[in-house]
């Protein structure tokens, strides 16, 4: 499954994730949970608001954790807005992919 992650623009300005400047990463994993972990440890985080890291007039989270139920099949490229993003992969490969 695919778990997609959209990113809100906090402070104005978007964090860039493994070195990489998006606005969503896409991560492939068995379930929401698995997906999560894996986001955290690629430096996604799910508790901007409450640790003062993201603005709480900025639209909340930079972030949100993922449930079950929230995954794609296949890679949801259609929610991948300018200036793109891009999918970890279960096998450890990153792939771009451009926004529409």
């Amino acid at each position: 499954m695919f778990f997609f992650y959209s990113q809100t623009n906090s402070f104005g300005e978007w964090k860039s994730v493994r070195g990489l400047v998006s606005r969503c990463v896409i991560i492939e994993a068995a379930n929401a949970s698995d997906a999560n972990g894996i986001a955290v440890a690629n430096g996604l985080y799910f508790d901007g608001i409450e640790s003062g890291a993201d603005c709480p007039c900025c639209g909340g989270d930079r972030w949100v954790a993922r449930a079950e139920g929230d995954g794609y099949k296949d890679v949801p490229v259609t929610q991948v807005y300018s200036p793109g993003g891009f999918v970890l992969h279960l096998s450890g490969r990153i792939e771009q992919i451009e926004g529409v």
